[in-house]
């Protein structure tokens, strides 16, 4: 609609001359009314800024912290970060591989003068770092042994403790190793004596080498704990008994203790946090039990 100048009298688009006072049109068309588009797109432009700022600012999931295979006090979630590394570095002289971060715990091996290693953890203070050698050794270093240490705190801090019982026996690393050498695909990862051998899968605490990818791997022997009174009612089954554990697969909301002391095959997308290795499962397809 075109509006008169002179006597303000609407007239249709295509029309030259005014309909009431004939005078000529200048064109000038009655304003659209666009308040409410302008309102439609500031509610968009504000529900978005405000869902980018929740999703910046939020914390860590429950989740990612029950599958860290820590086992919190009821009621205490920790929150842990997403963020890791793992740190890949040698030794330039012989060393010792400590069951705990200090010079007062039990050798538990050793490394000779340039072997090299991935960082997993480290204690707070980065004197001590826990680390998987190329020869398949597991334990605590003094940091300051290590060849490069530039981005040691960049590694996610482990818990300091030892093991938590010392008498519940477990495969280790070197053991399964050794098994792995001897017979090539077939090998013994139980904890029984005179096991039978059944096909080599690569253990769960050897997969650090596909973090972010999907890997199919063994708990020789699980060690399974279903928490109902945590947020999200997990079941961890970890590797070697907490905290002494390299690797954790977690269940949320569902039961699946049944695994406990069982050699089971995993599989899943891997992650690390605080130096764990660690699959979520969605599905029992995702275990099985060992050949």
């Amino acid at each position: 609609m075109k509006i008169c100048a002179h006597c303000t009298t609407r007239n249709r688009d295509e029309v030259i001359f005014c309909s009431h006072c004939r005078r000529p049109l200048q064109g000038s068309r009655i304003p659209t009314d666009r308040s409410l588009l302008w309102f439609l797109a500031a509610v968009v432009l504000i529900g978005l800024g405000f869902y980018l700022f929740l999703s910046w600012s939020s914390p860590t999931s429950a989740r990612d912290a029950l599958a860290s295979g820590a086992t919190p006090t009821p009621g205490s979630l920790p929150i842990l970060s997403r963020e890791y590394k793992a740190l890949y570095t040698c030794v330039d002289q012989e060393t010792r591989i400590r069951r705990g971060p200090s010079t007062q715990s039990e050798t538990i091996g050793g490394l000779p003068s340039g072997m090299c290693l991935r960082v997993l953890g480290r204690t707070e203070d980065s004197i001590w770092a826990y680390i998987v050698s190329n020869n398949h050794q597991t334990g605590w270093v003094l940091s300051e042994l290590l060849t490069d240490t530039r981005n040691i705190d960049k590694v996610s801090i482990r818990d300091n403790s030892a093991l938590a019982n010392s008498a519940r026996p477990t495969l280790t690393s070197a053991e399964i190793a050794y098994g792995a050498q001897a017979y090539l695909t077939k090998v013994a990862a139980t904890n029984v004596v005179g096991a039978p051998l059944s096909s080599y899968t690569v253990p769960c605490f050897d997969t650090v080498n596909h973090v972010g990818g999907f890997v199919l791997c063994k708990l020789e022997r699980a060690y399974c704990d279903y928490l109902p009174d945590l947020e999200g009612s997990p079941t961890l089954c970890n590797d070697r008994p907490h905290p002494d554990h390299n690797f954790a697969l977690v269940v949320l909301g569902k039961d699946w203790s049944e695994y406990d002391g069982q050699c089971i095959i995993v599989s899943g997308y891997l992650e690390i946090d605080r130096g764990v290795l660690k699959i979520q499962a969605l599905e029992r397809s995702q275990v099985s039990a060992c050949e």
